[in-house]
C-alpha cells in the first residue's frame, strides 16, 4: 500500500518563476514533496523570458511540476513560440505541460483530470485557448472509461482547472463556468483546484451525489488559490499530505466530518450548457450524459458494459515507452497523431518506411479496443496501404500480444514483385520455430480476436493468419519474417537492438516519410480544413 505523500498546488505563477521555485526549493529541503501542480496563468501576457534560465539549465526546478495551458490569446502565442504542446510537453527538466484536456495517472498513482483555458462565451466562435461542451464531455469520458460498472467508480484525486466552477459562492464571482461545475459533479474529485480570480477561497467539504444506492458519495473540496507574490499576501501555495484514492479503503472514503455541507451543484440546471438530461434529486446521469448525437448516445448506452470490459485498468503511463504522455517517448519518431492513435517510425526500422501504429492511451492489445478505437486503427491501416501502393509496395501488418504491455501494430512495405513470396515465407518461418498458424477471415472488430490470452497476428493482401502457440515464441518473429531472404533479405536487422540508427538519421527518415505520406494522412487533411 502506498504511503501518504506530501504534494504542493500553486495558483497563478504569472512568470514569477524565481519566487515560486525558490520557495518550493526551500520547502523541499525541510520536507521532501512528490510534485507540484499549477493552475491558472503560468505566464503573464507577453512575458516568458524569465523561463530561459531554467530551459538553459542555469537554474533548476526542484521537483516534478505540471502546468495547464493558456487562458488568453497572448498566452497562446507564448505556448506556440516555445513550441509547448501535447507532443512536446517537456518544457525543461521537471517542468511538464499536461495539455488542453485529459486524465493522467502519475507514477505515484495519483490521478489528475485537467481542463485548460476558459469556457467559450455563448454564441462566439471557439478560440484555441477556450473549451466547450465537447471538451468537458471528453474529460468526463476519459475518467470513466475504465469502469464497466458505475458502482466501481470512486472518483479521482485532483481536478485541475484555471476557471472557477459556477455556484460555489452565494455572491457572484467573475470568471466562473457552469461546464466546470458539470465536470466536477461527474468526475467526482477529492480536490478541485483553480485560480484566475486572485483569491484564496476554500469551500467547506461537500459530498457528491451517488448514482444509485450502491454507489459511494465521495467528499470533494473546492480550493481557489491566489496569484504568486500578490500584494495582499493571500495564500497561493497549498501543501497537503495525502494517499492516492486508489489505495484508500472504502471506509475511509465514506467517513463523514462534522462540517460537511450540501453539494453546490446538485440543484443546478445544466441543460443550457450540456443539453437535456434526465436528473433526480439525488443522482446525476453518469454514463448517459447527452452527447452531440442522440443515436450515438443510445448505441453507446446499449454497448457500454461490453465495450468497457475490453479496457485495462489505469496504469502508470510515465514508465511506458509508447504512451504519448510518457516523458520517455522518442518524440522525434512521431509522424502523425490521430484522436486515439499515433503513427511513428519504428525504432531501428527494417526499411525506410517501416512504421508503428500505436494507441495514445495505455492499451495492451488490439483485442482490448472498443469498436470506436478499432475504427480509427482501421482508417490508419487503410491510409498506409494506399501510401505503400503509391510506392509500388504492399503492406504487411503484424501485432504480437505476448510479453508486451502496450499494443503496437507494425506496418512494413514489401515490393509488389515479392508479394507472391509472402505466404510461403511465413509458412517456412513458422516451421522453423515449430509454430502453427491458422488462416482466419479478415478482422473487422476487436471481438474477432482472442479477448484473453496471447497471440500473434499477421495480415497481407487478402491473408490474415494467427497463432496462439506462444510457448517459447520468438519475440522478434515479425521482423524475422519480413527480413527473410525471399523478402527484404536483411537478416542482420531481425533484432532491433543490433541496428539502431543515430537520431539525426531517424529525423531525416521521419521528414522523408511525412512529406511522402502527406496526401494520405487523414489527420493532416483534418487540420487543413479547420
Amino acid at each position: 500500500m502506498t504511503e501518504k505523500l506530501k504534494v504542493l498546488v500553486c495558483g497563478d505563477i504569472e512568470s514569477n518563476f524565481d519566487v515560486i521555485f525558490d520557495k518550493v526549493r526551500n520547502l523541499n529541503k525541510k520536507t521532501p514533496f512528490a510534485f507540484l501542480l499549477c493552475v491558472g496563468n503560468f505566464f503573464t501576457d507577453g512575458n516568458y523570458e524569465a523561463l530561459e534560465k531554467y530551459k538553459s539549465g542555469i537554474k533548476n526546478i526542484p521537483i516534478p511540476t505540471y502546468i495547464l495551458g493558456p487562458n488568453s490569446k497572448a498566452q497562446e502565442e507564448i505556448y506556440n513560440k516555445l513550441n509547448i504542446n501535447e507532443t512536446n510537453n517537456e518544457i525543461c527538466p521537471n517542468l511538464n505541460y499536461l495539455g488542453r484536456k485529459g486524465v493522467y495517472t502519475l507514477s505515484s498513482k495519483f490521478t489528475l483530470a485537467y481542463l485548460s483555458g476558459k469556457q467559450v462565451p455563448e454564441g462566439e466562435d471557439k478560440e484555441p485557448w477556450q473549451f466547450d461542451k465537447k471538451d468537458v464531455l471528453a474529460v468526463r469520458n476519459a475518467a470513466l472509461k475504465n469502469f464497466s460498472n458505475i458502482d466501481d467508480y470512486r472518483g479521482i484525486d485532483f481536478l485541475l482547472t484555471s476557471q472557477w466552477a459556477d455556484g460555489i459562492t452565494e455572491s457572484e464571482e467573475k470568471d466562473t463556468s457552469k461546464l466546470v461545475s458539470f465536470l466536477s459533479l461527474n468526475v467526482k474529485p477529492r480536490y478541485h483546484f483553480c485560480a484566475l480570480n486572485d483569491k484564496h477561497f476554500e469551500k467547506l467539504p461537500f459530498r457528491l451525489p451517488a448514482v444509485n444506492i450502491r454507489s459511494i458519495e465521495p467528499v470533494s473540496r473546492f480550493i481557489s488559490l491566489a496569484k504568486v507574490n500578490n500584494p495582499a499576501k493571500s495564500k497561493f501555495l497549498y501543501a497537503m499530505n495525502i494517499q492516492p484514492l486508489i489505495e484508500m479503503r472504502l471506509t475511509e472514503l465514506m467517513m463523514k466530518s462534522t462540517d460537511e455541507i450540501e453539494c453546490p451543484y446538485i440543484s443546478m440546471d445544466f441543460s443550457t450548457v450540456i443539453g437535456e438530461e434526465k436528473e433526480s434529486s439525488n443522482a446525476q446521469f453518469f454514463w448517459g450524459s447527452p452527447s452531440d448525437n442522440n443515436e450515438q448516445n443510445r448505441r453507446r448506452q446499449r454497448n457500454d458494459q461490453q465495450q468497457n470490459k475490453r479496457f485495462k485498468p489505469m496504469i502508470d503511463q510515465d514508465k511506458c515507452w509508447f504512451c504519448l504522455q510518457s516523458p520517455d517517448i522518442d518524440k522525434h519518431l512521431i509522424i502523425s497523431i490521430g484522436e486515439h492513435f499515433y503513427l511513428a517510425l519504428a525504432k531501428s526500422p527494417v526499411n525506410d518506411y517501416h512504421v508503428l501504429i500505436i494507441p495514445i492511451s495505455h492499451i495492451q492489445a488490439v483485442s482490448h479496443l472498443t469498436d470506436e478505437l478499432f475504427q480509427e486503427l482501421d482508417i490508419f491501416k487503410k491510409s498506409i496501404k494506399k501510401f505503400y501502393e503509391s510506392l509500388n509496395m504492399v503492406a504487411v501488418f503484424f501485432e504480437r500480444n505476448y510479453l508486451t504491455s502496450h499494443s503496437i501494430v507494425n506496418a512494413v512495405p514489401i515490393s509488389h514483385d515479392l508479394e507472391w513470396q509472402l505466404p510461403e515465407t511465413l509458412k517456412d518461418k513458422a516451421e522453423e520455430f515449430s509454430l502453427s498458424f491458422e488462416t482466419i477471415p479478415k478482422i473487422t472488430s476487436p471481438k474477432d480476436l482472442p479477448e484473453k490470452g496471447a497471440y500473434f497476428i499477421v495480415e497481407f493482401g487478402q491473408e490474415t493468419q494467427i497463432t496462439r502457440s506462444m510457448k517459447h515464441f520468438p519475440i522478434n518473429f515479425g521482423r524475422d519474417f519480413v527480413c527473410a531472404e525471399p523478402l527484404l533479405n536483411c537478416e542482420s536487422k531481425v533484432d532491433w537492438k543490433n541496428c539502431k540508427l543515430p537520431v539525426h538519421i531517424e529525423e531525416d527518415l521521419v521528414t522523408k516519410f511525412k512529406e511522402a505520406y502527406k496526401p494520405f494522412d487523414f489527420n493532416d487533411k483534418e487540420d487543413d480544413s479547420d
